[in-house]
């Protein structure tokens, strides 16, 4: 399940408000058979999606909270690179981003902490691409009506991992 099985044809910009070099998310996107081109601010995501249209598949981007200019950042991608998926991931819940604006009901998102092979597999399922990665983890019906992981990738509320 390393990357020798994979062949990296996809490219996902990668903007995490840690600055990290040694990203986790980074790390396990590149496992997982991703090209990741990294992004130290919303600005220079931004252009670079527009600078290279059609070749980046994906945008993995973290707000850090309802304070954070986290809605303009997704609305600007989405204007510069229509149709692109974006998936959302933060520290902060996803009712916590939802109430402060910045989550749509439909946005995909992932709630730190994560394993990489969920934003993995998430991101091969929005691509319409078959997911070469074998399921490490179940996904289940959580109890609470309104706590949950977030992810909505799907449609579905209140999922958990386990």
């Amino acid at each position: 399940m390393r990357a020798e099985i994979l062949d990296a044809t996809k490219t996902v910009l990668l903007f995490e408000d840690s600055h990290s070099r040694d990203s986790s998310v980074e790390l396990g996107l590149v496992q997982f058979g991703f090209r990741v081109q990294e992004a130290t601010n919303s600005a220079e995501a931004v252009t670079y999606c527009r600078r290279n249209r059609g070749q980046v598949h994906v945008a993995v981007v973290e707000v850090a909270g309802p304070t954070f200019s986290g809605r303009q950042v997704l609305d600007r991608l989405a204007t510069v690179a229509p149709g692109m998926p974006i998936v959302v991931i933060s520290e902060q819940s996803w009712d916590d981003l939802y109430e402060a604006g910045v989550l749509g009901l439909e946005d995909p998102f992932f709630q730190k902490p994560f394993y990489p092979s969920q934003l993995a597999e998430a991101i091969y399922a929005l691509l319409g691409a078959p997911s070469p990665i074998r399921p490490q983890t179940s996904a289940v019906i959580a109890n609470s009506p309104r706590r949950s992981l977030g992810y909505s990738l799907f449609g579905l509320r209140n999922i958990a991992f386990l």
